[in-house]
């Protein structure tokens, strides 16, 4: 059975309201139309460009929120996790290169899919990617990404190292929380294979699960979060395997600071923006 039959019924009456139908339209329509160009142009990023990434991100985000409101229903902006060598130090750098709206699935739901043979457990907390035109996931860039944290100087910070610790600096620091993503199927859907370190795992969150990492919010709009803190902060920036002038601009005493755009998330009102 289809999932969206499974909402029919599982649903006080058939098909959308207008209001529904319009916000389905809008996220749809702003998940196929956000195209985003080759950023790296004769080895610097331009900050214009840099600045629309981060402002595509903005309303991935600001549309995962309003699905939650107005669908009444848990939903959150899923991320996938990549590795690339460090162009500066060799090291394999974890970095997020995609992302996807999703929307937890109701008990209803998880009870039809499980009758159906999804193996799923009824009282567990699962999440389904909201279809777009162009498949579930989206991809950044051939050239940019998304940090957990800023990466300063000749030693940038590995987001794997984030994401020990069953990902404790990661929930605090980027209120980012592991969720569990199948498909319209009940089934589970694998976070993408490390190919960097030869060891054909998969980069989950935390390492060891098949969760993504995610931001979450309730019906409310406000973000879920196991952190005590109140604003967030990522940065869009060149791939970690991108030449050293690209990545960073170098001051008058030498030092190298990362040529990036921050995207600032406070968990109370789930409000986003984008600060240089």
């Amino acid at each position: 059975m289809r999932m969206d039959a499974i909402e029919r019924r599982t649903r006080p009456g058939a098909g959308l309201t207008l209001i529904e139908l319009v916000v389905v339209m809008a996220i749809l329509s702003l998940m196929a139309a956000i195209s985003i160009p080759v950023f790296i142009r004769y080895g610097r990023l331009n900050n214009n460009e840099l600045q629309q990434t981060a402002g595509n991100l903005q309303e991935m985000i600001r549309a995962a929120q309003l699905y939650a409101t107005t669908y009444n229903n848990d939903s959150a902006l899923v991320y996938t996790l990549a590795v690339r060598n460090d162009s500066v130090t060799g090291n394999p750098i974890h970095y997020i290169s995609g992302f996807a709206v999703a929307r937890r699935l109701k008990r209803p739901e998880i009870e039809a899919l499980d009758a159906q043979g999804a193996s799923l457990n009824t009282s567990g907390e699962y999440y389904v990617p909201v279809q777009d035109r162009e498949g579930r996931f989206r991809k950044m860039s051939d050239e940019i990404c998304m940090t957990l944290m800023s990466s300063v100087g000749p030693n940038p910070l590995n987001v794997y190292d984030l994401l020990n610790d069953q990902g404790d600096i990661a929930k605090r620091d980027m209120g980012l929380v592991p969720i569990h993503l199948v498909d319209t199927d009940g089934v589970t859907i694998t976070p993408p294979l490390s190919d960097a370190t030869n060891s054909n795992s998969y980069i989950g969150f935390p390492p060891g699960t098949l969760n993504f990492p995610a931001h979450k919010f309730y019906s409310s709009g406000f973000m879920q979060t196991d952190s005590s803190k109140q604003r967030f902060t990522l940065y869009v920036t060149a791939l970690p395997d991108a030449p050293e002038d690209t990545r960073y601009v170098e001051q008058k005493d030498g030092s190298l600071i990362p040529r990036s755009m921050q995207l600032e998330l406070y968990a109370t009102l789930g409000r986003v923006k984008v600060i240089s």
